[in-house]
């Protein structure tokens, strides 16, 4: 691999791993959680669940720049925390309706107008 391409994808890895943690970390703010308690968490989670490796395989599986596929992989990718002595673990939802938008969202999916 070149020195271009390994500081490109060091970039992304970055920015994802960034995106990602501050996503979660908002989903525990609206749970309750302070600003710095969420942030600390998420970032916990994150390492618990192993986020970077399912960046990695993303990122290096990845063929082509593609911002939309970028998005979509943010989109669908959620840190599940721990809620027992199990650890936190990271899925990454294949199906469109299962994002995190639309699972927050649903009762405004499901009207009709």
């Amino acid at each position: 691999m070149s020195l271009p391409t390994v500081q490109k994808l060091t970039g992304h890895y970055l920015i994802f791993a960034v995106i990602l943690i501050f996503k979660h970390a908002t989903f525990l703010r609206l749970e309750g959680l302070s600003s710095e308690s969420a942030l600390t968490q998420a970032e916990l989670d994150y390492r618990e669940a192993n986020v970077d490796l399912k960046i990695r395989q993303y990122l290096t599986g990845s063929s082509r720049d593609s911002v939309e596929l970028s998005a979509s992989f943010l989109m669908a990718t959620d840190i599940e925390p721990s809620r027992s002595s199990a650890r936190s673990s990271v899925k990454v939802h294949a199906d469109e309706k299962e994002h995190w938008f639309k699972r927050l969202f649903r009762p405004a999916f499901s009207r009709k107008s």
